[in-house]
């Protein structure tokens, strides 16, 4: 009897660990639907309810928080591959003009760098515009 409790239990875990992907993947949205998607017996009332429910429930936390952890790993491994092919690509390329790109990447990746824009424009004021800001700034002015 214990055994299948226990599976039971496994089961629910991972359909909690499923449920908790869904709901990241969502944003942290429409959890409501998702529910629904691996309930689908669940009846209208119980879809209001049992959601929330589960949103408090220690066991679908700690999914959430696993899950959370395995998706930061994977990103954290991408980054790492991403970095290392680009160092290779900086030491390696027989072409200078792609060692360059590479190691302006990298940098770019640890911040070592700011792009500026300068932005230029031209702006007309209508006599009515101008008169209130010289009045604004006459009223600023009087006020010290």
């Amino acid at each position: 009897m214990k055994k299948k409790s226990k599976m039971k239990r496994n089961i629910c875990d991972l359909k909690y660990k499923d449920i908790a992907l869904d709901w990241i993947k969502n944003n942290y949205n429409n959890i409501q639907g998702i529910y629904g998607k691996y309930y689908p017996d669940a009846s209208e009332d119980s879809l209001k309810a049992e959601p929330y429910r589960m949103l408090d429930s220690v066991r679908f936390k700690l999914a959430l928080d696993e899950v959370y952890r395995e998706i930061k790993l994977e990103d954290l491994n991408i980054a790492r591959k991403v970095l290392l092919s680009l160092y290779k690509e900086m030491t390696t390329a027989e072409k200078s003009s792609d060692r360059q790109n590479a190691a302006v990447w990298l940098g770019k990746s640890k911040a070592m760098f700011t792009e500026r824009t300068e932005l230029q424009g031209d702006m007309t004021l209508n006599a009515q515009q101008e008169k209130k800001i010289e009045e604004y700034i006459s009223n600023r002015l009087g006020d010290n």
